[in-house]
């Protein structure tokens, strides 16, 4: 017989992997969308599906992950495993950001550039940046949990990376704005 735990960390694994790639096919397509204006007009139908996926992934990723915890909850007192539960909530709080506050400005400034202010495009870029980082530092932290670095460590490498993604992000930004 198959184990429970076996199929639930299948689906979380899939779930993460589905998110990571919906993130990432969003991100390449809004820089794309900078240098090709018809692409960004096009785009409009593409964004809430991708949001959508995500949105759906994000919550089979939790729903597994607290099945998962709940069969092992050894995991709780790890330090990393507590850093990978504060990134998710970052996700969680970043995502619905982008998707309450920033994807309606986003489609107004896609419909119509001239009502789109410079402070809408930097947010979005940044809450982008950082959803894609986050996203691939929880991943790197599952992967590589049997490696030998602390959390400090691994928080340090994160933000310089994602102050390095911020400030390519916002150069992209500057370039094509």
């Amino acid at each position: 017989m198959i184990e429970v735990y076996g199929i639930i960390l299948v689906i979380h694994l899939l779930s993460v992997v589905v998110a990571v790639g919906a993130v990432t096919v969003t991100d390449y397509l809004h820089i794309a969308g900078h240098r090709q204006k018809k692409l960004a007009q096009e785009l409009l139908d593409v964004y809430p599906l991708l949001s959508k996926l995500i949105s759906t992934a994000l919550i089979l990723v939790i729903i597994s992950g607290t099945l998962l915890v709940y069969q092992k909850p050894e995991f709780l007192s790890k330090p990393l495993f507590q850093l990978k539960l504060s990134l998710v909530v970052i996700l969680i709080l970043n995502g619905l950001y982008l998707q309450k506050k920033i994807a309606p400005q986003i489609m107004i400034c896609t419909i119509n550039p001239e009502l789109c202010s410079e402070k809408v495009k930097y947010r979005a870029a940044f809450a982008g940046i950082l959803s894609l980082i986050t996203w691939y530092a929880v991943t790197i932290l599952a992967l590589t949990k049997n490696f030998s670095y602390t959390v400090i460590q691994f928080v340090s490498v994160y933000l310089i990376v994602l102050c390095i993604a911020i400030g390519m992000t916002m150069y992209i930004e500057n370039k094509f704005h």
